[in-house]
């Protein structure tokens, strides 16, 4: 069957590119994004009717956010043709608005920025920049300021400051999948795209005004300048990463030095090239990356309220953060990582967690239901993470999303409220994806490997039944007594060589 046909090899996971059998245009995810935009106009549409909830700056926001929705997905669409990408990034982006009403509705922080906000913008536009924001910066005072500057020109309207962040998010979802498809080039990119742009909590918790939406902007930069510099491309990668690095540490800068750190460790494990100016500047960036790194240490122990990040201090913020979020009726008893034998559990606990015997309401309960789906998702996609140590060697990219989610299981595993959890949960999930969307068949690395797995390839793909059959149809004798000039097969010409006698004389 040849690529591209209807039943034929898989597209993606690491075998060659093959055509849609219909064309984009007539892909079913357009008409799904099409139907999610027409869900999110009847919500948006029935909200502007209430009083105390309005949202008609929201749909009079929308065509704009709408427009560079679309031309971030006409982005990622281009030169992929394996999928449509372009329309499953639209339906994301629809269903990111009905989760913006579901969190207009129950808006708890957001009211706060809003006021906030409101009043930063009034200053702003008298033109004082230096507004005070009541709270502390990098932290929660950078947000309040970042929300005055969008009230600014959203005239002070809630809705439409919804849809504004909504927008960033899903811009951080997108660079996501493009820092994705940069360093892992011949990975699962339909299955990423499924889940970062599709996955419930990344739907619902950024779609608000709020530090959840930041942050996935933040990330989505640095990795993708990170996967670029963890792919020889370091001109554009760092700069790249300072600009996310920078967006990260302005609001939550224990997740800048995360990210940081989980570059370093790809750096440093990234195989040699053999080269001795690759070699010069892998050691420039890393020591330029020891600078920044001490630079966001201090920064993050500042914001955490301690002297500096050693380990007895460590202990004291991550102490400190168990008695501050163990309140509610969410609250549970988190555990405590001393040793690396208690990294399993607190694996778990970060990413699985709550269990069905430890909700009591509907939205613990839709958490339990992602959580379900998550461990099956990791458990059927045991195939790929048996190949990750050779995916190591040759994809730091991997490497960095590794160290990224072990740190941040460290840092967020003293967090003993199952609603907070769920919320910077979603800081880890992309990079979680990440080991979930490994190739199937690894990437050869030598010549002779390339070769071999080549040839494979093409007998899997050209060498299929209806070609094998074509072939089988045509004559056994030799090539001048087939009519037409068709290809024969190599085991038709050895078998007419072994019957036909050497022509000794003219055909005439």
């Amino acid at each position: 069957m040849a690529t591209g046909e209807p039943g034929g090899p898989p597209a993606s996971g690491g075998l060659p590119r093959a055509r849609l059998a219909t064309p984009h245009r007539e892909s079913p995810w357009r008409l799904a994004a099409l139907l999610g935009f027409m869900a999110a106009l009847v919500l948006l549409a029935y909200g502007s009717l209430r009083s105390d909830e309005n949202t008609v700056g929201a749909l009079l926001v929308l065509p704009l956010a709408g427009a560079a929705a679309a031309w971030m997905s006409i982005r990622l669409g281009r030169g992929e043709d394996r999928f449509d990408v372009t329309g499953i990034a639209l339906t994301g982006f629809a269903l990111r608005l009905c989760g913006l009403y579901l969190r207009f509705l129950g808006a708890s922080d957001a009211r706060e920025y809003h006021a906030e906000g409101t009043r930063i913008a009034a200053s702003l536009r008298s033109f004082d920049l230096f507004v005070e924001t009541g709270r502390e910066v990098p932290g929660t005072g950078v947000l309040r300021y970042l929300s005055g500057i969008v009230h600014v020109f959203t005239l002070d309207d809630m809705s439409a400051a919804f849809v504004v962040f909504t927008l960033a998010a899903f811009g951080g979802a997108c660079l996501l999948y493009r820092a994705f498809t940069t360093g892992l080039p011949d990975g699962d990119h339909r299955r990423y795209a499924l889940l970062v742009f599709l996955w419930p909590s990344l739907l619902y918790w950024p779609s608000s005004l709020g530090k959840e939406a930041w942050m996935m902007l933040g990330l989505g930069i640095a990795s993708l300048g990170v996967a670029r510099v963890l792919t020889g491309r370091p001109a554009s990668g760092y700069p790249l990463t300072v600009l996310g690095l920078t967006a990260l540490g302005m609001v939550r800068p224990h997740v800048a030095l995360i990210v940081l750190c989980a570059l370093l460790v790809g750096l440093l494990l990234r195989p040699s090239q053999g080269s001795v100016y690759r070699t010069a500047g892998k050691i420039f960036g890393i020591l330029v990356l020891l600078v920044g790194g001490a630079v966001l240490a201090r920064t993050a122990a500042t914001n955490l309220g301690i002297d500096n990040l050693g380990t007895a201090s460590l202990d004291e913020a991550l102490n400190q953060t168990t008695e501050q979020t163990t309140t509610g009726s969410s609250s549970f008893t988190p555990p405590t990582v001393d040793t690396p034998l208690d990294y399993p559990w607190a694996f778990v606990t970060v990413l699985f967690r709550p269990f069905p015997q430890e909700v009591d309401s509907t939205t613990g309960a839709l958490a339990v239901l992602e959580s379900i789906a998550l461990l099956a998702l990791l458990g059927s996609s045991w195939r790929r993470v048996a190949k990750l140590v050779d995916v190591l060697k040759r994809d730091p990219y991997v490497t960095y999303a590794i160290a990224y989610v072990l740190s941040c299981t460290f840092a967020f595993s003293s967090i003993g409220n199952f609603g907070i959890l769920t919320r910077q949960r979603i800081q880890v999930l992309p990079f979680v994806f990440v080991l979930l969307a490994l190739p199937m068949v690894p990437r050869p690395t030598g010549r002779r490997d390339r070769l071999a797995t080549g040839s494979r390839r093409r007998r899997t793909t050209v060498g299929s039944r209806h070609a094998r059959r074509r072939e089988s149809d045509v004559p056994a004798g030799p090539p001048e007594d087939v009519g037409s000039p068709g290809r024969v097969s190599p085991r038709a010409r050895r078998r007419t060589t072994a019957v036909a006698p050497p022509a000794t004389g003219s055909t005439r």
